[in-house]
């Protein structure tokens, strides 16, 4: 009898045993079956990062690509550029920055107009900011832009400041800017209108084509002008007397001292071996030289060939591409 109960008791045990490790692999098995999911969520969930990450990236860069094109152009232009009539005390100042932001200030003084607050005149002003969209290209020398946004800096009403009554006026000659084109220096006036060339100072227009750039506000016919500059002492080294080949003579003359806002570096005598002596002007262009205008409207376009003080050379072709081969400097400054 007893050994039918330990018989018994023994295949109890046994069916339980069986049991519980029959219950522990099911368990083991849908363990290994979750850590299976959740890896391929993580895993479905790193390459989503990844997506989003890479496309970041790329909106990143294109956002760069676009920023530096920006630069590259208004890098291009001068910095600064002038509307006015040079007639009367008025004009507007425009100066730009590489990323297409401008700051600008508008000034008209009216001397006459005075009274018991204001016994020093008047004087109308508008001191703005703002900023030009990336421009896109119209031809070889000319391309649009638009106005991304502009404020005006001004207070907003007219003050008295040390006998002078100021009005608060508007940004004259970029108000009411829809489209505007921007010229490089060498626009063939084939692509202006009459109402354009009428602002050009005359300095600043060569016998076909400008001398200068320009921003041309469309909707109000305005236009801006702006030529490059080169520090003086730089152009120091260009004074002196040059001879070519076949005798011809130009004499350089630098004044002492340049006024900001005129870009005529000197004075210059042009004796040709077979005229008369001519004199003008030289301008820094944005050829890489220099230009010698003459008083009848000619014009010689220069590239440097030795830029050294003492041993300057140059060759040059006027505006009809006539060659005046290689002037060596003959005397230093």
């Amino acid at each position: 009898m007893k050994k039918l109960i330990l018989l018994f008791t023994i295949g109890l045990l046994s069916i339980c045993a069986c049991g519980k490790q029959a219950d522990t692999g099911s368990t083991e098995s849908t363990k290994v079956e979750q850590i299976q999911q959740d890896t391929i969520k993580q895993e479905e969930t790193r390459q989503e990062e990844a997506k989003s990450t890479e496309a970041q990236e790329e909106t990143t860069t294109e956002n760069i690509e676009i920023t530096e094109a920006e630069k590259s152009f208004f890098a291009e232009l001068p910095e600064e550029f002038f509307f006015s009539s040079g007639a009367g005390a008025w004009r507007t100042e425009l100066k730009i920055k590489e990323d297409g932001s401008f700051y600008g200030l508008y000034q008209d003084s009216d001397m006459g107009t005075m009274g018991e607050e204001y016994p020093n005149g008047t004087v109308y002003i508008c001191e703005f900011e703002g900023k030009f969209t990336e421009p896109s290209q119209v031809s070889e020398y000319v391309y649009s832009t638009t106005i991304e946004y502009m404020n005006t800096l001004s207070p907003a009403e007219d003050y008295i400041k040390d006998g002078v009554k100021y009005i608060v006026s508007t940004p004259y000659g970029l108000e009411n800017a829809g489209e505007i084109w921007l010229y490089l220096y060498g626009a063939s006036y084939g692509e202006m209108t009459e109402e354009f060339l009428a602002w050009v100072p005359r300095s600043e227009l060569g016998p076909e084509s400008l001398r200068c750039y320009a921003i041309y506000n469309k909707n109000e016919q305005t236009v801006f002008t702006g030529v490059k500059q080169e520090a003086y002492e730089e152009l120091c080294k260009l004074m002196g007397s040059y001879q070519n080949e076949v005798g011809d003579r130009v004499d350089i003359m630098l004044s002492s001292e340049l006024n900001e806002y005129i870009y005529e570096l000197g004075f210059v005598e042009w004796m040709p071996h077979d005229g008369e002596t001519e004199r003008g002007t030289i301008v820094k262009n944005a050829i890489g030289g220099f230009t010698i205008c003459l008083e009848d409207s000619i014009q010689y376009n220069f590239e440097m060939t030795k830029y050294e003080s003492g041993s300057v050379e140059f060759s040059g072709v006027d505006e009809w591409s006539e060659h005046f081969g290689t002037f060596v400097m003959q005397q230093g400054k």
